[in-house]
């Protein structure tokens, strides 16, 4: 298999879907959040963060199950699917393919589109890091190397 090919995309400009409200689910929403994202959650329950973040209105929370139909009824532009099921996560990863909607499925790296990167932020520096799924310890520690020298520049 090749790399996957890094890409800097606005996704202020696309409406961003989330099945899931854990804790993957939580970490993906706030770096989307940190990029401008328009977010809508589908989780019939969601971490107490994520909860708060919809009381206020940062995101949209449809208090429900996944539900097929999902991806062509909301103009998704990017998934995100992250529950605690296999069952749901393949299912929800296949109508995103089936919608051609670009899909990061946190349990299955065969079934995603795109992987989510470690990110390393400073002003507008953005770096993103991926291991190509294989070690997420990893990058996460080269995102930790590289975060620590944006802030040391």
């Amino acid at each position: 298999m090749s790399s996957f090919f890094p890409i800097f995309v606005d996704i202020s400009k696309i409406r961003v879907l989330v099945i899931g409200g854990g804790a993957i689910a939580k970490r993906r929403i706030q770096t989307l959040m940190k990029f401008g994202a328009n977010i809508s959650m589908i989780a019939p329950e969601a971490d107490s963060d994520l909860q708060q973040l919809a009381e206020y209105g940062q995101i949209c929370w449809i208090r429900r199950k996944y539900q097929k139909g999902d991806f062509s009824d909301l103009n998704i532009g990017l998934a995100i699917v992250a529950t605690n099921d296999r069952k749901v996560n393949h299912e929800a990863g296949e109508e995103a393919h089936l919608e051609a909607i670009p899909v990061s499925v946190a349990d299955c790296k065969e079934e995603s589109t795109f992987y989510f990167p470690g990110i390393a932020k400073k002003d507008d520096i953005v770096a993103g890091i991926t291991a190509s799924g294989k070690d997420h310890k990893e990058a996460a520690r080269v995102t930790r190397l590289i975060q620590n020298l944006l802030e040391e520049a």
